[in-house]
């Protein structure tokens, strides 16, 4: 079986994962992830050679923007409090303490790659989160604040990232110029998203036929996240932008055939490009059988700290976090908050984390 034979297995294993993950219960992603160890542990399927620098642009904008169809500007904007203490303040903190256990177990490893692997942890996973709070039935307002958190922690945790890997190939480090980074980079992605989301609802217009409309919201994602990468932003938060300012502004509310032609469309390509994804997470058992080499209980070990200090950090920030959140606003009943302890040990628990994001420059060679 070759590389292409493998891909076309996984999209129908994304299609078939769906309604046999309604009769036993699971959600598809957590089957494509199963689906992905069975296929890495049979001999004649290859390993997956995908180069890292492509992983991100194929595919987190499609993903962001079917992620992003289904919320809104003032979904946002009612829980843009909670959302900022979960994807900003707690990536930072759980990137800072992941790093400093890291950098204290593991021999040799410096501090700029212990930053770029708590950078990799520490945001809950987009994909995860929304499939699987979808399936339970929790509160909109929980899945709100979770659908916020996925979507735009990565931004923080990518510029992390960056900053760490520039740290660690330049031998310096300067928090000032990081935070720089960070407005610079999210300052150009809100700019340059808006600008294309402006640009493809004139154009859509223009355009009038419903599969020529969808077709193009198809690049535009792509488009997006490649301008601003080039323009040195977050190509996450530009993509971000894009969608929820076309989700806001484009189409005629009348325009049935057009919003219900782009919705199956979107959907599709969720469940095809989240199937895949998973599928590939699971395939890396391949990279971590090799990169292990006889230390495995060593590397266990070491994996153990960091999962038990995220979950750990995740935990001890709620629930301060949760309070603040009430306290400040107690006179307030449009944002959607935790208001019991049930629903923050949900919300600390649906901190969810794929096995593998990104790439890696300090795993792979």
């Amino acid at each position: 079986m070759d590389q292409l034979a493998l891909l076309f297995v996984l999209l129908l294993g994304a299609v078939v994962s769906v309604p046999l993950g309604d009769r036993l219960g699971l959600p598809a992603p957590v089957l494509m992830t199963l689906g992905g160890i069975v296929l890495a542990l049979v001999p004649e399927v290859p390993n997956v050679d995908v180069p890292p620098e492509l992983i991100l642009p194929a595919v987190l904008p499609p993903l962001l923007y079917a992620s992003a169809q289904r919320t809104s500007w003032r979904q946002f904007a009612s829980n843009k409090r909670p959302i900022f203490l979960l994807a900003v303040a707690l990536v930072f903190v759980t990137t800072a303490a992941v790093a400093a256990v890291a950098h204290a177990i593991v021999p040799g490893l410096p501090i700029a790659a212990a930053v770029a692997l708590g950078a990799l942890v520490a945001p809950p996973d987009p994909v995860a989160a929304t499939a699987v709070a979808g399936q339970l039935g929790l509160p909109r307002r929980m899945v709100s604040i979770l659908e916020g958190e996925g979507l735009f922690n990565d931004v923080t945790a990518i510029v992390l990232y960056h900053v760490a890997i520039t740290a660690a190939v330049s031998g310096s480090f300067s928090l000032p110029d990081a935070v720089l980074e960070l407005v610079r980079s999210a300052v150009v992605a809100v700019v340059v998203g808006l600008a294309l989301g402006w640009a493809a609802n004139k154009l859509m217009g223009l355009l009038g036929d419903a599969t020529l409309q969808v077709g193009l919201t198809l690049m535009v994602p792509y488009v997006s996240y490649v301008l601003a990468e080039e323009l040195h932003g977050s190509g996450v938060l530009a993509v971000l932008a894009t969608a929820l300012f076309l989700a806001e502004y484009a189409l005629d509310a009348d325009d049935v055939l057009t919003r219900l032609t782009g919705r199956t469309f979107w959907n599709v390509v969720d469940t095809l490009v989240t199937g895949a994804a998973f599928g590939l997470v699971g395939l890396e058992l391949h990279n971590a059988v090799s990169t292990a080499s006889g230390r495995w209980g060593e590397m266990l070990g070491w994996a153990a700290a960091i999962v038990g200090v995220v979950i750990l950090v995740r935990l001890l920030w709620l629930l301060p976090a949760t309070w603040l959140a009430k306290r400040l606003h107690a006179r307030r009943s449009d944002e959607d908050i935790p208001l019991s302890m049930r629903e923050t040990v949900v919300m600390w628990w649906a901190g969810m984390r794929p096995p593998s994001r990104w790439p890696s420059p300090f795993l792979r060679r």
